[in-house]
């Protein structure tokens, strides 16, 4: 099965997901904000995608377990983004 990460646009709100074949799932952001999923990687059967979503000031980088969201550690006030992912 191909996995493919991105994001969809619903108004003017990116939402992060991925898509397993043409399945699409979306991703936890704050659901007001931009999102989006810039890299993934299978292992076990468990989907984990890296990306970023916004509050109202700035990007937080983070990851995906599925649909569980961890936030990663960003540079204070400045956007941050995670663009790829790999579990060992």
């Amino acid at each position: 099965v191909v996995c493919t990460a991105g994001y969809h646009s619903v108004d003017d709100r990116r939402i992060a997901c991925y898509w397993q074949g043409t399945a699409k799932t979306e991703l936890p952001g704050d659901a007001i904000h931009r999102a989006g999923a810039c890299g993934i990687f299978v292992s076990r059967g468990a989907v984990y995608t890296a990306g970023y979503y916004s509050d109202s000031d700035r990007s937080i980088p983070c990851y995906w377990r599925g649909k569980t969201r961890t936030d990663l550690a960003g540079a204070g006030a400045l956007d941050g983004y995670a663009f790829g992912i790999f579990v060992d």
